[in-house]
């Protein structure tokens, strides 16, 4: 883990999945129900998931205007796959409904 600040100052942009994922594993007994903070705080800062469905929604748009089928409007379709090489550590972190980049944090992991 990093210092858990940012090139350009304050918190890094996965810095909060870290720290729900340390507080997960200190407090719980069974480290297994920390999987998925482990996952959110691998996704946030490899973006491999998210790579993997653009990817897989560009061969699927590539492939309909290969057959000649009907496309979604300019603009609303990227055109190429990304290299997950090419993305690097630089990005935002994702944003919840209510522009949050922090990951919900459930009550029984929250209790001091």
């Amino acid at each position: 883990m990093a210092s858990g600040y940012s090139v350009h100052g304050g918190e890094s942009r996965c810095y909060s999945f870290w720290l729900a994922f340390k507080r997960c594993m200190l407090e719980s007994s069974d480290k297994s129900v920390c999987s998925s903070y482990r996952q959110d705080y691998e996704e946030c800062l490899h973006h491999r998931k998210a790579i993997k469905r653009f990817n897989e929604v560009v061969r699927e748009y590539q492939r309909r205007q290969a057959n000649g089928e009907e496309l979604p409007l300019p603009g609303q379709m990227p055109t190429a796959p990304v290299d997950a090489h090419e993305t690097g550590s630089a990005g935002s972190a994702p944003k919840g409904s209510d522009g949050s980049t922090a990951p919900e944090i459930p009550p029984e992991v929250m209790t001091p």
